[in-house]
């Protein structure tokens, strides 16, 4: 059961990601080799390196929603809901993906 959620999850990180970063791929913005090795670590559930991953993806860029939405997903694969909350809602507020 967990499993089929965490998989639910990574998919979902997945369309977030590709309509969140495609601004970021055309103004080369950092950020974007530290979020490439968090993807890589969520995908083979290293979800721990994956979170730490993201938070240097975000000291390089905080303007990039993809960014904290997938460190929301690395917390929400550790079981750690309460601390996924941040993340999305600082995605919330971050540089809108379409101005």
């Amino acid at each position: 059961m967990i499993t089929n959620r965490i998989t639910i999850f990574a998919a979902a990180a997945g369309f977030l990601a590709m309509a969140g970063l495609a601004p970021a791929k055309e103004k080369g913005e950092s950020g974007m080799g530290e979020y490439t090795k968090g993807n890589q670590f969520f995908e083979a559930k290293q979800y721990e390196q994956a979170v730490a991953e993201f938070a240097k993806a975000i000291e390089a860029n905080g303007k990039q929603p993809a960014f904290y939405e997938n460190r929301g997903f690395g917390y929400i694969a550790l079981e750690k809901s309460a601390a996924a909350s941040v993340p999305f809602s600082n995605a919330i507020y971050a540089k809108p993906r379409f101005s």
